[in-house]
């Protein structure tokens, strides 16, 4: 008899996938057609709210019951996949199954302005906008979801920067390098360059300050608002054109240090100058400024000086005196006052033009603006200005782009890696980007794990062994794992001369046997009695597997490229058919690299036969 068994879920609180469903729809097609004759009523499908762990235990029962040699089953997974830390007893060759594990006192610096320890956001549970980065250096804003504890009490290691931080962490927890690349941290040595998080704090003109990140993919501090905000929407953008002026990215609780995406708002110029001086906190703060600049006599003196001399200039002028004259002859107070306004306005825009004005006002920096935009635009119509105005901010930049001692900061180093003993740690994901950033000023790559992974919401590989044990030989036995990681679903089996699936991992009794006998010289011939399962798994275990789009229609990537490697050539050796997967993933431009796991004289086999 043979049978399948085809689990996909897109429906992931937190971080839904498109692809899933249709992958096992495709698989189930293709199996139940001419090429390999599955008989539709042993295809069973599990899909979203239905693919419960109970009902997985469920199916997965009746796919291995009642077989016999020569029968074929198949077991085709598309959806979420992780690695979670190892239960003790559990006999795992690498000791442990997961990918990210930080200590509880590991702490994360977030967008709010704040920072909190790992263990503290776990303690919380609730989801934190965090730093994360893209695939092309540029810091972005990432959600991190369901901060948790991954593991109890297991081994640590400690990464010790040369910025004098230092961070402890699982062996297999996951580094990014400078080039954008992971590498686990066991496998890191002193000098290997690591992607930094850079950030300084900045005045900027309107006397707030601001934080700034080194964004690596233009090399420039820019405002943490500005990465974080995105592009403006086409409906402001419309809105400043028909005002006249520009647009800005308020922060809508006015802590100009909280960058979450939530708090930041596009607005125009001009309704940002409405809402910061129409609150009662803005004039508030306005008058308590007035008042403390008012109490400096220096500045009191200044503004006398300025006004008498202002008042001074003001009668002098005939335009003035005819205006007003004019105004008042007609008792028309408005048409005085405005009429004074104008005559102001006209004089400052022609001071302007004159260059000994004009340089005095800039080497002073105390500028009359004859109306904010308009002085702007006549000043940097000025080639010395604008030249001037250039080289002072490359200046600044360049001065916050080295550290006290004055080095250039590009990256951080590795200064040594070490035991730490034993730790709980924990984890949280960032769905899409997949990485977040330490407070040590490195960032680190998460798992997509987006739902409880406790015992009573995930497989773990014991329950596959206890469950794929009984299947007899001569069972011909292919399982599909479109998941991220799942390329750490296998392991070498050593002394059992082959690879086998992790899902099997060696019975205690046999390995004291075949211990025993290799010390006394004996040599262990490879067992014929295991199940002969085949693993195809989407990427590598330190990989994640893509969920895309082909002609408009969503797939796991892995399945796309593997069902029509299978519909194409289905009588050709699975070794020749990922080759074939491997190279549609490359030319379409995807990372990962898919795996194929099992006994060796299976994997020139056809799939399914």
């Amino acid at each position: 008899m043979d049978k399948a068994l085809l689990v996909g879920i897109n429906k992931y609180p937190g971080a839904p996938l498109k692809g899933c469903i249709n992958d096992v729809m495709d698989a189930a097609k293709l199996i139940s057609g001419p090429a390999f004759k599955f008989d539709s009523k042993n295809i069973r499908l599990l899909t979203d709210a239905r693919a419960t762990t109970a009902a997985i235990r469920e199916r997965l029962q009746w796919l291995v019951t009642g077989l016999k040699p020569g029968d074929r089953i198949l077991f085709w997974y598309s959806g979420h996949g992780a690695q979670v830390a190892t239960r003790a007893g559990s006999g795992e060759v690498d000791g442990m199954d997961e990918c990210i594990c930080l200590t509880g006192d590991t702490l994360v610096p977030l967008l709010d302005g704040t920072e909190k320890s790992i263990e503290s956001l776990a303690l919380a549970g609730d989801p934190v906008d965090v730093y994360s980065m893209d695939p092309q250096g540029n810091v972005r804003a990432g959600k991190g979801i369901l901060p948790r504890c991954t593991a109890r009490n297991v081994p640590v290691v400690k990464v010790t920067l040369d910025n004098e931080q230092s961070v402890r962490c699982t062996p297999e927890h996951l580094w990014m390098l400078r080039d954008g690349s992971y590498r686990k941290a066991v496998d890191l040595t002193p000098g290997t360059s690591l992607m930094p998080l850079y950030r300084t704090a900045h005045k900027y003109a309107n006397g707030l300050e601001y934080e700034e990140t080194l964004n690596l993919a233009t090399g420039n501090y820019v405002g943490t608002h500005r990465l974080v905000a995105g592009d403006c929407p086409p409906e402001v953008q419309n809105r400043a054109t028909e005002q006249g002026c520009g647009v800005v990215r308020h922060h809508w609780n006015f802590n100009s240090r909280d960058n979450r995406p939530d708090n930041l708002v596009w607005m125009t110029w001009r309704e940002h100058v409405s809402l910061h001086h129409g609150t009662p906190e803005a004039r508030a703060a306005s008058s308590q400024r007035s008042k403390t600049r008012w109490a400096d006599p220096e500045y009191r003196n200044q503004v006398v000086v300025a006004m008498s001399v202002g008042c001074r200039r003001r009668e002098a002028d005939p335009r003035i005196k005819r205006m007003r004259s004019e105004a008042a002859q007609g008792q028309d107070l408005t048409a005085f006052r405005l009429a004074g306004a104008a005559a102001n306005q006209a004089r400052l825009l022609e001071a302007w033009q004159d260059p000994d004005y004009r340089q005095a006002m800039i080497a002073s920096q105390s500028v009359s603006k004859p109306g904010t935009a308009e002085a702007l635009r006549i000043r940097w119509a000025d080639p010395e200005y604008r030249e001037r105005m250039v080289a002072a901010q490359k200046a600044a930049a360049a001065k916050r782009q080295r550290d006290v001692s004055g080095r250039m900061v590009a990256n951080h180093k590795v200064v040594s890696v070490e035991d730490a003993g034993q730790a709980d740690v924990y984890d949280l994901t960032v769905p899409g980007l997949e990485n977040f950033a330490l407070s040590a000023g490195v960032f680190v790559h998460n798992c997509p794990v987006d739902f409880d992974w406790s015992d009573a919401h995930m497989l773990r590989d014991k329950d596959f062994h206890r469950i794929f044990d009984v299947i007899p030989p001569g069972v011909k036995a292919f399982w599909v794992s479109d998941s991220c990681h799942s390329g750490d679903l296998e392991r070498d089996a050593g002394a059992l001369g082959g690879r086998l699936t992790r899902a099997f991992p060696m019975p205690e009794d046999i390995q004291w046997r075949n211990d025993t006998a290799r010390e006394a010289g004996f040599k262990i011939p490879p067992s014929q009695d295991l199940p002969s399962i085949v693993l195809v798994s989407g990427c590598r275990s330190d990989q994640t597997s893509a969920d895309a789009s082909f002609g408009g229609r969503s797939n796991g990537a892995l399945s796309y490229y593997l069902l029509q490697a299978l519909k194409a050539t289905p009588t050709q050796g699975m070794d020749k058919v990922l080759q074939t997967v491997r190279k549609g993933l490359l030319e379409g431009n995807y990372e990962q690299v898919p795996q194929l796991e099992g006994p060796a004289r299976l994997l020139t086999h056809p799939f399914l036969g």
